[in-house]
């Protein structure tokens, strides 16, 4: 019997025993085979072993016999051939399999924390992209999971089970708005009102501690069934006022309003935390429009019609369905299963496709309240089917009274190309308007920290503004992590603080682009403002073209501009997310991409230490101190001697005497021995 849990700390059990590895590399190895199957040699040699390593495939052959004498008695598992490696994992346990099955007990206690928690391999830096990007889809996963398995649950009636899942899903993830609407809808099942409000409030106030954000309102989207069972709660749902100001739209605004008036859809584009929401709920608040919230979730994209799903049965308490015709019905049932008793056949011709958009557009005209518009949230994670329904309905619905007004927002880089070829013809034809919600300006973002605090100066507005690129989350977050660091006034401006909630929505863009473009914006981090074409093709070793196609993909994503970052967050936040060993290798080559140019000796210098090439980050650092000490810069020929000085006294015995000049040992601390 194999047991392999990867969901948390690794754990490897043979027989009931667990399992002690030789090698990190050893484990990896048998975590990667297990979760990504039959893999040629070549490539797991490049995925565990760097360019630096003189001979992968013996490298990969020595681990591989150091597996299968950890393994034992299932060391028959690993499977191998000349060019690839498998894993038989026949009637083993792998925890990974639990997040698809529907045991709400599986589910329960699958998960012990992130994916392979703790699992650190040297020089490997392919291996961490690898950790991140599965991390981030198994959590997916297990999200989904708990939720489809609450729902069915509750559709059951076994409102306990529900209640345990939905608490779980909470549990995991802190910040998804999914799982707290998951939670108050077992509530309510429960009859636990007061439960459920509460929920809702712990919902605000963690997204407002935590993103500086309401909720977008998922919540809002039962506020037809919440509002009414929550009436003896202190406050109406969603009415408390935002915590970010809102400035710098007016212009958004007045285009929404011209548009309002052309046509009956509007389209929100922008980048994550531009503002679309707010902007949104601003517009609806001002023309005092009552309007229905909901918002597509990451595993929506994935479900045909889970999207159209979701809206009907939203609507379905407001109407009494022996109003609709029996031909709509019927057709409906496609989605919604109880509009009809017996199962219909899948649609495959044109005609039977068009049949149902017909009943789609005509349930819509019958059932959606005349004074109610809608606001749907994160189009990109619509599922396609949903999507060609609604661009149907937009484009034939108005003789029919069916076309819903609505504001509808997007990220413009994560909507798919084939979803766009949807909206535009609809554009075209005036039925709808893109409005794309740009950064702030300078002078906005001095208005947004100016209602903050009246002192703040413009230099604070301008090197946030740069630090930020304009985004207003951003500017927000990095402004309140400044508050509570001592103020917007007199603030050190060096060194600006980074978020963790931020550098997440930014990690979580960068997922979408290749591996290559990846590299290239971790050397870049690296690099600093030494960052160019040239330097990125030596440090990576990179073909010209394929460069070249890197760059675009991330300009595309608002990564790069030329050369150069959209905003600095996007430096600090990668460089924060390298992980020690590729930091080390990448600041290595970059130091020998730029020595022998015209690269300034203190950059030098910070990149040897930072490379852990002691003794020359030691011989950097005091030309740098001559250098300023010949121009009369002393506070900076001090602070390199400084440098120097702890080198010295942490890293001495590496550097052999006769590397020091007499000259330069007087610079060792005058307690504490010598190098």
């Amino acid at each position: 019997m194999l047991e392999l849990l990867l969901l948390g700390p690794p754990l490897v059990r043979v027989e009931g025993h667990e399992v002690r590895f030789r090698t990190s590399k050893a484990l990896a190895l048998l975590a990667y085979l297990a979760v990504e199957g039959r893999q040629p040699r070549e490539a797991l040699s490049d995925l565990l072993w760097d360019e630096q390593t003189q001979d992968p495939r013996a490298e990969l052959r020595g681990t591989l016999h150091h597996l299968r004498t950890a393994l034992g008695n299932e060391a028959e598992r690993l499977k191998t051939s000349v060019h690839a490696l498998w894993l038989d994992l026949e009637e083993a346990v792998l925890d990974l399999h639990v997040l698809d099955a529907a045991a709400p007990d599986a589910l329960l206690g699958v998960w012990r924390g992130p994916f392979l928690a703790g699992l650190s391999v040297w020089h490997a830096p392919r291996w961490d992209d690898w950790v991140v990007r599965r991390g981030l889809e198994l959590q997916d996963r297990y999200d989904t999971a708990l939720g489809r398995a609450s729902e069915a649950a509750l559709a059951r009636s076994i409102v306990g089970t529900a209640l345990l899942l939905a608490r779980r899903r909470v549990e995991v993830n802190l910040l998804s708005e999914a799982a707290y609407l998951g939670l108050i809808r077992a509530q309510l099942a429960a009859g636990q009102r007061a439960e459920a409000y509460a929920t809702f409030v712990t919902c605000r106030r963690i997204l407002r501690e935590e993103l500086g954000v309401e909720p977008s309102f998922r919540l809002d989207g039962l506020r037809w069934s919440v509002a009414d069972q929550a009436a003896s709660s202190p406050a109406p749902l969603g009415d408390t006022p935002a915590p970010v100001p809102f400035v710098g739209r007016e212009r958004e605004l007045r285009q929404m309003e011209e548009a309002w008036a052309r046509s009956p859809v509007v389209f929100l584009a922008g980048e994550a935390g531009s503002g679309k929401s707010r902007l949104a709920r601003e517009f609806f608040a001002l023309r005092k429009q009552k309007y229905f919230v909901l918002e597509a979730r990451h595993a929506d994209a994935d479900v045909p019609f889970a999207v159209g799903q979701r809206v009907f049965r939203a609507v379905l308490p407001r109407i009494n369905l022996r109003d609709v015709p029996d031909e709509v019905r019927r057709e409906l049932s496609r989605i919604v299963p109880e509009f009809w008793p017996e199962p219909l056949p899948p649609l495959r011709v044109p005609e039977d496709r068009l049949r149902f958009y017909e009943a789609f557009v005509r349930f819509i005209a019958l059932a959606w309240p005349l004074d109610t518009a809608a606001l749907y949230e994160d189009l990109h994670f619509w599922d396609l089917e949903s999507h060609r329904a609604g661009a149907y309905g937009a484009t034939h619905g108005t003789e029919q009274g069916a076309v819903v007004p609505c504001v509808v927002t997007y990220r413009s880089d994560e909507l798919r190309r084939e979803m766009l070829d949807l909206i535009l013809p609809v554009v075209a034809l005036g039925h709808a308007t893109i409005i794309e919600v740009s950064p702030l300006t300078v002078a906005e973002v001095h208005a947004l920290l100016h209602s903050l605090d009246p002192r703040v100066s413009d230099t604070l507005a301008a090197r946030l503004h740069r630090f930020t690129g304009g985004n207003p989350l951003f500017v927000f977050e990095t402004a309140r992590l400044l508050q509570e660091c001592g103020g917007l006034v007199g603030s050190d401006l060096r060194e600006l603080p980074r978020s963790p909630n931020v550098s997440a929505v930014l990690l979580r863009r960068l997922q979408r682009v290749s591996e290559e473009a990846r590299r290239v914006v971790q050397a870049a981090a690296v690099a600093g403002e030494a960052f160019s074409f040239d330097l990125a093709r030596r440090v990576l070793a990179a073909d010209d073209l394929r460069l070249a196609a890197a760059y675009e993909e991330l300009e595309a994503a608002g990564v790069l501009r030329g050369e150069r970052w959209t905003h600095d967050l996007w430096r600090a936040c990668l460089y924060d997310a390298l992980s020690a060993p590729v930091r080390t290798v990448l600041h290595s080559r970059v130091l020998d991409a730029l020595s022998g140019g015209h690269t300034p000796v203190a950059v030098l210098a910070q990149h040897a230490r930072e490379a852990r090439r002691w003794s020359e980050a030691f011989a950097l650092f005091l030309r740098a101190a001559n250098e300023a000490r010949a121009v009369l810069a002393l506070t900076e020929a001090a602070a390199f001697e400084d440098q120097a000085r702890r080198l010295l006294r942490t890293h001495g015995g590496p550097l052999r005497e006769e590397e020091v000049p007499a000259a330069q040992l007087a610079l060792l601390p005058r307690t504490g021995g010598t190098a």
